[in-house]
């Protein structure tokens, strides 16, 4: 019975790809950051940290090859796995509590030449709250941390523990990618924790921002794929100064 009911499940994930695939493509996506920033154009050594209820449209909107995604050691994480490398991804697999030693090291030789995406409320929450892991992994490898948040016009909400996003066809998404933090790596317990709770800080303020977005193009309807050069792009808070815009 568990042979046939991994196999259901992996088929239904199968299936869920292929139907997935044609219904994202409907979605109106607008992806807002730094130039300098921009892992869809060159993603080596940026580790990019998004709440795991907006994995599905953060990982593709930011689609690249040489993205790598971590996921836990678990059977969900198992299904995700097959979604994400579906989808185009590689996957690391582990957690704090099953491969998380492994997976840090896996982590640090593929900011080297890779993009590393990390869930910081994962793998089962609390949700929207980020853990020190991915902060460690920033002072360790040398690579900035681009917080992203995402905002949806219409969307379906999971019942998981993370309330998992899913766009409904032909609705609008924005994903707003903060400028860099960059953690020394001479940073102790103490520093690690304040940049953590930069982070958090920055999380919220990129969720923030995309929803401003997400209401000025619902107001004016008008979509253009836009970069922000952010002038203050590798301080610790950014300030909150308009910004300057560029069409990518």
């Amino acid at each position: 019975m568990v042979f046939y009911k991994r196999w259901f499940n992996y088929s239904l994930v199968a299936f869920a790809l292929t139907v997935g695939r044609l219904w994202l493509k409907s979605v109106r996506v607008q992806v807002i950051c730094d130039p300098d920033d921009d892992v869809r154009v060159n993603p080596a050594g940026h580790i990019i940290s998004l709440w795991h209820q907006d994995i599905i449209m953060a990982c593709m909107s930011l689609t690249s090859s040489q993205m790598k995604v971590l996921v836990s050691h678990s059977e969900d994480g198992g299904y995700i796995t097959r979604t994400i490398n579906g989808l185009g991804f590689s996957t690391i697999r582990g957690s704090s509590k099953k491969g998380g030693a492994q997976a840090m090291r896996e982590m640090l030789r593929e900011t080297r030449a890779s993009c590393v995406a990390i869930t910081p409320d994962g793998p089962k929450g609390p949700p929207l709250q980020v853990k020190e892991g991915v902060t460690y992994l920033a002072s360790r490898s040398g690579s900035p941390i681009l917080a992203v948040g995402c905002a949806y016009g219409r969307a379906h909400r999971f019942g998981s523990w993370d309330r998992l996003f899913c766009p409904l066809p032909f609705s609008r998404v924005v994903v707003y990618l903060m400028p860099g933090l960059e953690v020394p790596r001479s940073a102790d317990k103490q520093e690690l924790d304040q940049y953590t709770a930069d982070l958090q800080q920055r999380m919220i303020e990129a969720h923030e921002r995309a929803e401003e977005h997400l209401a000025a193009w619902a107001s004016t309807g008008k979509c253009a794929p836009t970069s922000v050069k952010m002038t203050n792009a590798r301080k610790r808070c950014p300030d909150r100064e308009p910004a300057n815009q560029a069409v990518c």
